[in-house]
């Protein structure tokens, strides 16, 4: 498939497809699949591909690309959606990586906002003040996390062994 014009909005990327070498029995069947895959790319988790092509070299914050994805997915379609847990991951991992400590606050708060019941907020929090120097709050962050349920690789054990690493 070959992409011959690309058209950028704020919000919705369109583009033509000539879909090369279709005759007109097969070009429905392909497009169709197709546009159906492009309306619904929104809804998909971040992949690794994307992690890796997109995430990784944002010249803004990774915090603000994961809370603008999905308020774009509700502005377009109108559908408000917990954020993924595994959308957390892959942005807290940018995070590390790129050492951008500050953007781990506000990622710790919404994910105490969207999934309170889970350690993930407490986690990342914890992260947090533990890279800026706080030790006090960054056990008193991991504690209160110690008490809530389990997600991911997030386990009380593992929440346990930061505290006692601090």
């Amino acid at each position: 498939m070959k992409k011959i014009k690309e058209i950028d909005n704020d919000n919705v990327k369109y583009f033509f497809d000539n879909f090369e070498e279709s005759t007109h029995y097969t070009l429905v069947g392909k497009a169709i699949p197709r546009a159906l895959e492009v309306i619904f790319e929104m809804y998909r988790p971040i992949s690794k591909k994307k992690y890796k092509e997109v995430i990784l070299h944002l010249e803004t914050s990774a915090y603000e690309y994961l809370t603008d994805l999905y308020k774009t997915t509700e502005e377009l379609y109108g559908i408000k959606r917990k954020i993924r847990i595994n959308d957390f991951i892959a942005i807290s991992t940018a995070i590390e990586k790129n050492k951008n400590w500050e953007e781990l606050e506000p990622l710790g708060k919404l994910a105490r906002k969207e999934h309170p019941d889970t350690m993930l907020g407490n986690y990342y929090l914890g992260m947090y003040y533990e890279q800026i120097g706080e030790p006090k709050k960054a056990m008193r962050a991991y504690e209160n996390g110690f008490l809530q349920s389990e997600v991911a690789f997030l386990t009380k054990d593992f929440m346990l062994e930061k505290v006692n690493k601090i």
